[in-house]
């Protein structure tokens, strides 16, 4: 799968509990010319992250502390709009439909196919880019009716 120009400009995160999780997901992106951050907690996550930075977060839904699912709460609470990708060995259908009805981009299974999951990454990139530039052109457009 190839990454196009615009997603290579974006910052996708990894937040699992797992480190072989985070250095294989983290590989496997950067060989496909992706930027990446890597996180071991969700509380880490978000003391460090800059979630004004277009991209999206691959998100583990059990990990000790914070759970993913309620990284995902807390996102949403703070208004961090960057679509997430939930991974996870432990999916049900049931929080399966639950992530996804509270606005997650993706679920993906462990194990994790390569392909898929580059695809999914690039869709959510390119909806983070595309929301960032709306955003910055209402902005604008704001400014230029105070004026």
């Amino acid at each position: 799968m190839n990454v196009n120009d615009n997603t290579r400009r974006t910052l996708v995160r990894i937040v699992d509990d797992d480190e072989g999780v985070r250095k294989g997901l983290s590989f496997l992106l950067e060989c496909n010319g992706l930027q990446v951050a890597c996180y071991e907690s969700a509380k880490r996550f978000l003391q460090l992250d800059s979630p004004s930075e277009p991209g999206c977060v691959l998100l583990d839904i059990r990990m000790p502390e914070m759970s993913g699912i309620a990284l995902q709460n807390e996102m949403a609470a703070r208004a961090m709009t960057v679509p997430i990708i939930f991974i996870t060995g432990h999916g049900t259908i049931d929080t399966a439909v639950d992530v996804l009805r509270k606005g997650a981009f993706d679920f993906i299974q462990k194990p994790i196919d390569a392909d898929r999951l580059l695809k999914s990454v690039s869709e959510a990139c390119a909806l983070s880019l595309q929301k960032r530039q709306v955003s910055t052109v209402r902005k604008k457009s704001i400014s230029w009716s105070r004026s």
